[in-house]
């Protein structure tokens, strides 16, 4: 009888998948292995899933074996760092305001390889977050959550541009709550429902570390409160004439406020001296 040619991609035999085309199967040892790997990672994979309401379609991790073969996993395991990818998307969810959906949007699986020694980095494209392992890279857990925050978008802005990421939407909440106690401390004293607004976009390019928007434009309502309080004369014209106040930087030498349509505008310049008096000066003429 004639013999058949099959062709198969793999077969099993007592249990061991044959690769293909005479690749070496994965061995029973290294089956073993990686099962204990992946049973390490499901506490924080489930932990990640039901902080950011994603378990209905679970964020998935993946290892690629490849990578990892040569490791000597006797200080190091894939799991003890594959896993901070998981734990930190759980913080995320749980402690940033607005953070679920987008990870919801944006992250369908985590693909975890070993880079190496100064290759450590993180990537996220078409719901793929791949995370470069490097065994002794320092401040994982910092630089994964700075990529994560960095790289996920609010909803998007129409016509397509990119929505704000979810870094930027957490500073500017802080800037937010900052501001709150100037805001209402003014509206006490003059009798008004006054808002505070940054232009945002003013002040995206602008160094931080040694200033901060909270800094110079809680200073609009610390004057207003100020005013109200000193002068009784000055709460009815503050009342009719300041409904919303727009903060912006405007730039070295571009300080400056105007007040039109019931919005005061207020020009941050870093370096302006005598801001308060300024700012003052400006109100009881405009009022």
């Amino acid at each position: 009888m004639k013999t058949k040619n099959v062709v198969v991609s793999g077969m099993l035999l007592g249990g061991v998948l044959l690769a293909s085309a005479g690749a070496k199967a994965e061995s029973l040892e290294d089956q073993e292995k990686w099962a204990r790997q992946d049973s390490y990672m499901e506490s924080s994979i489930k932990d990640a899933n039901t902080a950011c309401g994603t378990s209905g379609k679970p964020i998935t991790n993946q290892f690629d074996k490849a990578s990892f073969a040569k490791e000597d996993w006797s200080s190091h395991s894939p799991n003890g760092y594959c896993s901070g990818v998981f734990d930190n998307l759980r913080s995320i969810c749980a402690n940033v305001d607005g953070a679920k959906q987008p990870v919801q949007n944006q992250i369908k699986k985590v693909v975890c390889r070993y880079a190496g020694k100064g290759k450590f980095g993180m990537s996220l494209a078409n719901g793929t977050l791949t995370y470069n392992v490097d065994w002794d890279e320092p401040n994982v857990d910092d630089k994964i959550a700075a990529f994560i925050k960095k790289n996920l978008t609010t909803t998007p802005a129409a016509g397509g541009a990119a929505g704000e990421s979810v870094a930027d939407k957490e500073k500017w909440a802080r800037q937010d709550s900052y501001m709150a106690s100037s805001i209402k401390d003014a509206n006490a004293k003059c009798g008004t429902a006054l808002t505070n607004e940054f232009d945002k976009a003013s002040f995206a390019k602008e160094d931080w570390t040694s200033h901060s928007p909270n800094g110079y434009c809680s200073g609009a309502f610390d004057n207003i409160r100020s005013l109200c309080a000193n002068n009784a004369a000055a709460k009815k014209p503050v009342q009719q004439k300041i409904k919303k106040v727009v903060c912006k930087y405007a730039g070295k030498g571009k300080f400056g406020m105007t007040l039109a349509g019931g919005t005061l505008t207020y020009n941050v310049d870093w370096d302006q001296a005598n801001v308060d008096d300024k700012i003052t000066s400006f109100l009881k003429k405009n009022l």
